[in-house]
């Protein structure tokens, strides 16, 4: 080859050299440019779009929605999903029958009675939207067996049958203990089995999953236990006290997440909630856990009968805890729109004053 060639073909691959380099960084611009303005449109999407200060809801199988079927419970995901919700927990997903003391079972079980497999159903939904579920245990709503050996044994296995059965699931994030504490005399009750023995048993066996307690407590504002002269079964405590007791409970019962209940069903009043929420708040962190508050959406009258609360109460109660992550009690009671008269107002007086 000729000393023109090779100058001639080294200058031409020089400018093709030269070229694509040009062109890659000219391409580089181009994507990062593109990037910027993405996010600027995303960001100016979200800066006018409302979101929800409840990221989530527990869920119940009592009452009229034990006959619910696969659609029903699609149904009710695409209403909580309206409102952003990414987290359930399921308050129980067996409960004892009151004479015979058998076990009736809301999941697919090998061991116990099954009328309505609810949990396969909710966490084939919740798979699909990437939420998180955490699964209760056997109902006992009024502490009755917090401290039976038998009873802590058949949540052992019940527990066990659960991670077998749905350990593949995405969503099945943890577990919940469904035996809700009182947070006045919570130093004491730590030590009780559901709590200490339970709990371990949940965190040594299981410690990728998160377990989630939801305690309550009382304040001395409490106007309904004032006007109806009740007696009371607790012990006055002030924001520090309170707070105190949840460090106490928390060195006894190893749960990951503290959901506490507002307990405004109680009257609790926006004052005592301003008062004892961040106290408590402090003492579960500095404990090295998770504090989420569980706002109570509901009104009780006599203790006995929910009913939706108004929803200027329900805007107030956002207002102190929305700098928390707020699970609601309960979505099919209170706000559903595939519910009753009242439940279907509230969700659209919710819908209406945060996503429109």
């Amino acid at each position: 080859m000729h000393v023109e060639e090779h100058l001639r073909y080294g200058r031409l691959d020089y400018l093709f050299g030269m070229n694509r380099s040009v062109n890659l960084n000219f391409l580089k611009i181009t994507i990062s440019v593109f990037a910027i303005v993405v996010i600027i449109c995303i960001s100016l999407s979200m800066a006018g779009e409302k979101q929800s200060p409840i990221s989530g809801t527990f869920v119940s199988f009592a009452w009229h929605h034990q006959n619910w079927d696969q659609l029903r419970w699609a149904k009710e995901f695409e209403a909580m999903a309206k409102l952003k919700f990414d987290t359930l927990i399921i308050q129980s997903v067996a409960r004892l029958e009151p004479d015979s003391d058998k076990v009736i079972s809301y999941y697919s079980s090998k061991s116990y009675q099954t009328k309505w497999p609810h949990v396969d159903w909710i966490l084939n939904e919740a798979d699909r939207r990437d939420w998180k579920v955490y699964l209760g245990g056997v109902a006992d709503d009024t502490g009755e067996y917090d401290n039976d050996p038998e009873f802590v044994e058949l949540s052992k296995k019940i527990a066990d049958e659960l991670y077998s059965s749905y350990k593949m699931h995405k969503s099945f994030a943890g577990y919940y203990i469904a035996t809700e504490p009182l947070l006045n005399e919570a130093g004491k009750y730590g030590k009780r089995a559901i709590y200490k023995v339970y709990g371990k048993y949940l965190k040594e066996k299981y410690p990728e999953k998160k377990v989630v307690l939801s305690p309550y407590f009382i304040t001395d504002a409490s106007v309904r236990c004032k006007k109806s002269g009740l007696k009371k079964w607790w012990h006055d405590r002030n924001p520090k006290e309170m707070a105190k007791q949840a460090t106490l409970f928390l060195k006894n019962c190893p749960v990951d997440i503290v959901a506490l209940q507002d307990s405004t069903c109680w009257d609790v009043t926006m004052d005592d909630l301003r008062k004892y929420l961040p106290e408590i708040s402090q003492n579960v962190q500095a404990a090295g856990r998770e504090f989420w508050v569980d706002m109570e959406v509901f009104d009780t009258y006599g203790h006995t009968t929910y009913a939706p609360a108004p929803i200027q109460r329900i805007m107030e109660q956002i207002e102190v805890e929305k700098k928390y992550k707020c699970v609601m009690y309960t979505f099919n009671w209170c706000m559903d729109p595939n519910g009753t008269e009242h439940s279907k107002a509230l969700y659209e007086q919710y819908y209406n004053a945060y996503f429109k």
